[in-house]
């Protein structure tokens, strides 16, 4: 459960013990508590509003990384994307060395 969500469920509880105050003959109480309610309701609008541009900004940092892959694939040499990947790197330092030589 996300915490504006329980910012939210706290402020539903809230609401209902002022209602309680007032039902028992305590308005000064009921007063208290229903500001601690709203409070804890705009607290939970405030942690909405700024989850989404943080979700949005997550979302084109992963749409960039992608790009940025794509443009690195199309730079490598043909030669290099044609060939399987464990035949790249024969191991050897020089071109016609053999591990033997080593």
């Amino acid at each position: 459960m996300r915490d504006s969500d329980r910012l939210r469920d706290r402020s539903v509880r809230l609401f209902a013990l002022a209602l309680k105050a007032l039902e028992d003959g305590k308005p000064d109480l009921a007063g208290e508590i229903t500001r601690l309610a709203v409070d804890a309701a705009d607290q939970a609008n405030e942690m909405d509003q700024h989850e989404a541009p943080l979700e949005q900004s997550q979302g084109r940092r992963e749409v960039q990384q992608q790009q940025l892959q794509q443009q690195q694939q199309q730079r490598q040499p043909k030669s290099e994307q044609e060939q399987p990947a464990d035949s790249r790197s024969s191991g050897t330092d020089f071109p016609g060395q053999q591990e033997s030589d080593k």
